[in-house]
Parts: C-alpha cells; structure tokens; sequence
C-alpha cells in the first residue's frame, strides 16, 4: 500500500469517532493515526508533528474547523484537509472547499469512504508534489541552457584562438562544477594530443599533458568520436588515470568535432571533490563542445584572414613603393628624352631653314622624315605623362560646358580634316547643362577621338560629333567613315599601347596610348567609355559622363550604336 508511513491527524471532539478512525480504520489502511479534540489542541499537534492529511470535524469546542482551516492556510500550512460534517451541514462543506479543502465526509461513513477520501487527498498531494518538483527542474533546466547559450555566444564571439580556448575551459570547469578542466588539440602526424589550456592545473600536470592517441582513455575519444563519463566521485584512491601521475575520483571527456573529423578533447574532472558527474553534466560539456568547435573554426577563419590582411597590406605597400619608383623612373626617363629631342627638333629646323648651307632637294625628305619621328617621340611621351598623372594626381573638377570643349576641339580637329578630305559635321545642341570635370582634361578626350576618327578614315569620309542629354548624364558621340575595327580586336581596343592590326599594316602612325588616356579620364569622372564598329563600314566611340548636380546617379552603359544611327 501507497501510505505506510504517512501520519492522519484527526481533530473531532467525538471519541467514538476518534476511537473508530484512530484504533480501527487507519491502522488497517496502513496510516498512523494522531488524535486532537479542540482547534487549539489540533495546532499543537499539526506544529509538532506536521501530519500528512488532517480529517477535521466542521463543529470543534472552541472554534469551527472553517474557522481552523482559514488560520491554517494564513500560516501557510498546505498539509491536505477532509471536512467531516453531518446530514444539512453541506452548504458549510463547499465554503470549505472553496478555501482550499481537499475533500468532505458526511456522517455517517464508511471506513472504505474515509480510505478512498484519504487516499485521494494525498494521491492529489504527490501529484503536486511531482509537478513542483518537475517545474522546479524544468526551470533548473531552463536556467542551465540559458547560461549555456549565454556562455556559448560569448565564446562564439571571441576570434582571438589564445583567449577562446582558455574561456572555454572555464565555461567547462564553471557549467560542470569541476575541480579542474583542459583542453587538448590532435596533432594528427604525431598521432598525439597536446595540452593547448587549462583550468586550475597544477604546472606538474600540465608538463604531463602531451599524449599518445593510442591505449588511454582520452585517445579511446579521439577514436570513437564518443563522450566518456566514469568514476563515482567517492574513489578516495583517486583509481582513475588521466595522464602518468595524474589520477582523479571522476571525470568527463568530450570530443571536439569539426566537419565530423575530432580535432581535440574537451575534458574536466573531480580530484578531490567526492561528487560524480552526472549525465546532465555530460550533455552540457557536450553543447559546450560544440559552440567551441564552431569558434575554432571562426577563430582559424580569423587568423588565417589576418595573416592574409597583412600579406595583403604587406604587397600593397610595395605596389606603392613601386608606383612610387615607376612614377620616379617615368618623369626621369621623360626628362633624359626630351632633352636631346628638343635638340633634335631645333637642330632639324635650323638645316631645313638653311642655317648650316644650303640644303639640297634629296636632303629635305630625310629630314622631314627625322622632324615626322622625333614630332612622334615627343607625343608618345607626352602621353605616357598624361597617363602617369592620372593615376597619381587628383582630377580638379569644376562646373564646366561640354559644348564649349566639343566646340574648340572641332574647331583645332578642322585642319586635318581639310588635309584628309575630310568633313566633321556636328549635332551639338547649345543648350546642354553642364557637367562636374576637369576643364584640362576633358579636351584631351575629344582631341583623341577626332584624332583617331580622321587618322583611320579614307578622302571623301565623315566624321559626325553627336552630344545629347539622357536622364542624368550627357552622351557623346564620335563617328567616322573609315576602315573600321574587326569584332576580335573591340576587347582589347582601350589597352596601353595596343594597335589593331589594320593600323599597323596601313602604317598609320600612333602610339597606342590614345584611347587608353580617353578611357582613363572618362572613368576617372565617373563615366564609361564603349565602342561599336564594323569593318569597312566605319567606327563610334562614346563615352557618357554625369550630370551636374547631387540627383546624378551611377553612368548607365552608352547606348548601343543602331540607337545613335536612329
């Protein structure tokens, strides 16, 4: 039976009643029995002897048992209570159900009807007891993943691998309560693990701490990828061996496992607290390993994103010395050239001018052809400055007027257009806004492209200069007549010194470094530059750049060129 043990207290001031439920029916039901004939009386033993189940008669000499029931509870007396009542009195019965009372008996009754009122009172009271125990370990369980969770996002968070590994022994030491703990990492070539930190190690442990994978416990982890948990915590021989000299009463092993490869163990143990480990103790340190195998790996992410930073800004600092030496190295060999072509150029005038005797009719071709390289010379390294100061100096933009520049960069452009057979026809409105650049620069852009427009057109040809407003940018447009580019060489058109193969057979002469210079300047402004061509038909180049003003949103592409042929 369920209440060997249990204590019935009975308050009625009835003997016969008393003799009946103390001496005959509770001994029977396997409950002890204890008597009371007045509340005051009931107190006393309810004080001392803290029954399990009280049967109260609803009449008592000095106070009514609602009266005792309500002064029970005022004292936080939660001990379940049976109302005892007579025949009429059932109104008095559900006032005192209403205040907390487990059940009422109406005399006369049975000794079944008072064993099955007793047994339901204290079967209601073990299932309180059962839930409050419960919830008392639900919220234990609660508050443990919640520090967990807690401790776990800490580690998560921390990137430098010396601080993680030692809070992470710690959480492990602090969620277990443990003696003690230490982490290991594998070392997979030596097949061994070594002690990488520790919690409240002694020094002469810790120099232990470098073990063979093999024929000991903490490699039996590392093999089975499984946690271990043994001893009982009462070992006063301290039986368990962690390492040579190195002996606990209980401990707890769990393998860190990355990628389903186990990287090390996570372990505490108890050396002189007599306390086991439990299962729940198992299965935190078994979270914690796992929250601590992600941050290694965000930790290793980290370093290895560090160290690749600091190559990164390592080369980055010789590119600059670089930049640095090959703009040097430019403005020098710039220098050192333009020198003797200068004395070229001036020597070469003075023999045509007949300075030095006359000159014969079969010497000025030779010298046309000298004055012709030396003129070619001195653009490419001009153009090879240009370029250089785009890369290191900053553009000095101002409000300025594309038709302005697209005017007198026709107007410059004209004369050999005539020498060519050439004729520029222009679609310039006059009413175009205007555009944040730089008014040294821009020029140079139009100056390249009517260049290369005239150069690769034959006599007779066009070279059309379109300019319209779109949205928030202003389109430009270059066309000529000419020989054309073939859709292999499009790609490589705006490369340094690149010069299509047409070019080069036709001996036209240039540097290369024209469009180069277009498409830097253009993008520098915060533009784009593109080319649309068919061979013997002709070329457009096009560059867009944006508007004045802060509504000017990112360049689109130029528009395509059976757009401009609308």
């Amino acid at each position: 039976m369920q209440g060997d043990s249990e204590l019935v207290l009975v308050v009625d001031d009835n003997q016969e009643i008393i003799s009946f439920l103390v001496n005959t029916v509770l001994p029977h039901c396997g409950y002890q029995g204890a008597a009371a004939t007045s509340g005051t009386q009931a107190l006393s033993v309810i004080n001392q002897k803290h029954p399990d189940v009280i049967l109260l008669d609803i009449e008592l000499p000095d106070v009514t048992g609602l009266d005792l029931v309500e002064q029970l509870r005022r004292q936080g007396v939660k001990t379940p209570i049976i109302i005892m009542t007579a025949h009429g009195s059932e109104e008095a019965a559900v006032r005192a159900l209403r205040l907390g009372v487990r059940d009422y008996l109406i005399k006369p009754f049975s000794a079944d009807q008072v064993a099955a009122a007793i047994e339901g009172a204290l079967y209601l009271t073990r299932l309180e007891e059962e839930k409050e125990q419960l919830t008392r370990q639900l919220k234990q369980r609660v508050q443990e993943l919640t520090t967990l969770e807690r401790i776990g996002k800490s580690v998560a968070a921390i990137l430098d691998l010396d601080t993680l590994l030692n809070r992470i022994v710690e959480a492990g030491v602090f969620i277990t309560r443990a003696d003690e703990g230490f982490l290991l990492l594998l070392d997979e070539e030596a097949s061994e693990l070594y002690l990488r930190a520790a919690k409240n190690l002694g020094e002469k442990h810790a120099r232990l701490m470098r073990l063979k994978v093999k024929d000991n416990l903490l490699g039996q982890v590392v093999r089975s990828g499984q946690p271990l948990r043994l001893g009982d915590g009462e070992n006063a021989e301290g039986k368990l061996k962690v390492a040579t000299g190195y002996l606990v009463r209980a401990l707890l092993h769990v393998p860190l496992v990355v990628r389903d490869r186990v990287i090390g163990v996570l372990s505490v143990d108890n050396r002189t607290t007599r306390r086991a480990f439990s299962q729940n103790d198992l299965e935190r340190l078994s979270a914690l390993a796992d929250y601590a195998a992600i941050a290694l790996q965000n930790a290793w992410l980290y370093g290895a994103l560090k160290e690749r930073a600091a190559q990164i800004e390592a080369a980055y600092a010789e590119l600059k010395e670089l930049g640095r030496l090959k703009t040097e190295f430019v403005q020098d060999i710039s220098h050192e050239l333009r020198v003797p072509l200068t004395f070229i150029k001036g020597y070469v005038d003075l023999l045509r001018e007949g300075a030095f005797g006359e000159i014969k009719p079969e010497q000025l071709e030779p010298l046309d052809i000298i004055a012709e390289r030396t003129e070619r010379i001195n653009h490419l390294v001009s153009d090879i400055l240009t370029l250089q100061r785009l890369e290191s100096e900053s553009l000095q933009l101002t409000q300025v007027n594309l038709v302005e520049i697209a005017h007198t960069a026709i107007d410059g452009a004209w004369a050999a257009a005539q020498r060519a057979g050439l004729i520029i026809e222009e679609e310039i409105p006059e009413d175009l806004p205007p555009i944040i650049g730089d008014p040294d620069q821009l020029p140079r852009v139009f100056d390249n492209l009517l260049s290369n427009a005239i150069k690769f057109s034959p006599d007779g040809g066009k070279v059309t200069v379109r300019i319209y407003e779109d949205r928030d940018q202003i389109n430009a447009y270059i066309s000529d007549t000419g020989i054309g580019i073939s859709p292999d060489k499009l790609e490589h058109l705006f490369s340094r010194f690149y010069r299509a193969g047409e070019a080069k057979r036709k001996r036209i002469a240039g540097s290369g470094l024209g469009l180069a210079i277009v498409k830097a300047i253009v993008e520098a402004h915060g533009g784009q530059v593109a080319v649309q061509s068919r061979e013997g038909k002709g070329s457009t180049f096009s560059f867009s750049l944006p508007k004045a003003g802060p509504e000017a949103g990112p360049v689109p592409p130029p528009p395509q060129l059976d757009r401009l042929r609308q």
